[in-house]
């Protein structure tokens, strides 16, 4: 084979690698990126401001796929509630055949409470982006009964009372923040919930968290039993596990010192002696 025929099919080599390297970079570009912690998995996402998110889901979005869009221009008053859904709440209920994928655009100043934020939003299966510095996220995605992907939640958030209640495509429940103090019925009636995140030591109120989770199988808790009783007279730990029938023999891990007291008080919390077992 001669010198100009080798340099020549080196050359067509060449463009042919080069060629290749161009289509994978473009399909790769085409396709969603699903990569990134649970909770946070990133679409393809639209960036969509507030003002005109009630327009782009009535006219440009797709009603039999999920939509993933980014929401920016949002401020705090329009992620409170008040026994109701948020404004960025309601808008997403106006157009309830359009599943979203929502991601919060960047920082909002002042935002601490999300209290109500998505409630009932039939319409939402999963958030991104919840910003730094909320502290309360009751009734945060109550009634979400199509969230299938918890959120990360934001390490400054001490209030998750009613939080996922009623979310019963929820899968998997997120780590849960150190601050966390109030988990009253956080994942009651969660029915695909089978396992569950630590409970963190600092939690004080846990009354029905996990009632009606009839797949939970195991979880751990950090915090020690809470003796004291609320306004209502009852055990802040009342009925926490009652209805969740799956639960295995010592699937409940608590701290050693305080397995005595667990199993003492099992049937306050709903559940039997031997669910108990030490960490």
């Amino acid at each position: 084979m001669n010198t100009d025929t080798i340099r020549m099919r080196k050359f067509f080599n060449r463009i042919t690698v080069a060629v290749l390297a161009v289509i994978v970079s473009l399909l790769c570009t085409a396709c969603p990126q699903n990569g990134g912690a649970p909770g946070n998995n990133t679409g393809s996402y639209t960036q969509v401001p507030f003002a005109q998110l009630d327009d782009y889901l009535k006219t440009k979005v797709s009603a039999s796929t999920v939509n993933y869009i980014e929401v920016t221009g949002l401020k705090k008053e329009d992620l409170g509630g008040l026994m109701e859904a948020s404004p960025l709440g309601k808008t997403l209920k106006a157009s309830p055949s359009k599943k979203v994928a929502l991601k919060f655009g960047g920082t909002i100043a002042g935002l601490t409470d999300m209290y109500s934020c998505f409630r009932e939003c039939e319409t939402l299966v999963q958030v991104s982006g919840i910003p730094e510095g909320v502290t309360d996220m009751s009734f945060c995605f109550n009634d979400c009964t199509n969230l299938t992907q918890a959120p990360v939640i934001p390490a400054s958030v001490t209030d998750m009372s009613f939080c996922f209640n009623d979310c019963t495509n929820l899968t998997q429940a997120p780590v849960i923040p150190t601050s966390v103090t109030d988990m009253r019925f956080c994942f009651s009636d969660c029915t695909k919930l089978t396992q569950a995140s630590v409970i963190p030591v600092n939690v004080t109120n846990m009354r029905n968290c996990f009632s009606g989770c009839t797949s939970l199988k195991t979880i751990v808790l950090k915090c020690n039993y809470n003796p004291e009783l609320d306004e209502d007279n009852d055990s802040y730990f009342k009925d926490a596990f009652a209805g969740c029938t799956a639960l295995t023999a010592g699937g409940i891990k608590v701290p050693a010192g305080q397995l005595a007291t667990y199993q003492a008080n099992a049937a306050v919390m709903g559940v039997t002696a031997d669910k108990f077992a030490a960490e």
